[in-house]
């Protein structure tokens, strides 16, 4: 029976046996991260956000807090709770260069204010529109 590893070559076996694996080593550490570059996604159910589940718009303010035109008002997420403001109709979003959040619905528009962490609707038909019913604006 042949000998493969002999008294001789068994310090030159474990020399090159520990290389392989010194050598693999960082190949492994950087191939653990395969889906880099990848977006993290997370679906919400109605049930999560207590709505509906049509949305109409969305948009995402400089501090990352989420505003989606929902079927029955407008849903606020800050990556932590959901907020409902009601507003009648199919509320469309629509964002300035500045920031501001200027909201349109069913005999309804204005821009978004907040106010001790509640957000509320700041009208402006009645400054800007003389008529009751004037229906939905997009």
């Amino acid at each position: 029976m042949a000998k493969f590893i002999d008294s001789k070559n068994t310090g030159l076996f474990w020399v090159g046996f520990w290389a392989i694996i010194l050598l693999s080593l960082p190949v492994n550490l950087f191939a653990t991260n395969v889906k880099q570059g990848i977006p993290f996604i997370r679906n919400f159910s109605p049930f999560e956000y207590a709505s509906e589940n049509q949305n109409f718009s969305m948009l995402q303010d400089d501090q990352g807090v989420s505003y989606f035109g929902n079927q029955n008002g407008i849903l606020i997420y800050d990556k932590l709770e959901w907020q409902h403001l009601n507003l009648p109709g199919f509320p469309r979003l629509d964002r300035t260069p500045s920031g501001r959040i200027y909201v349109g619905g069913f005999n309804e528009f204005g821009y978004l204010e907040t106010a001790k962490g509640k957000p509320y609707l700041v009208s402006l038909k009645d400054k800007y529109l003389k008529k009751e019913d004037f229906g939905l604006i997009v």
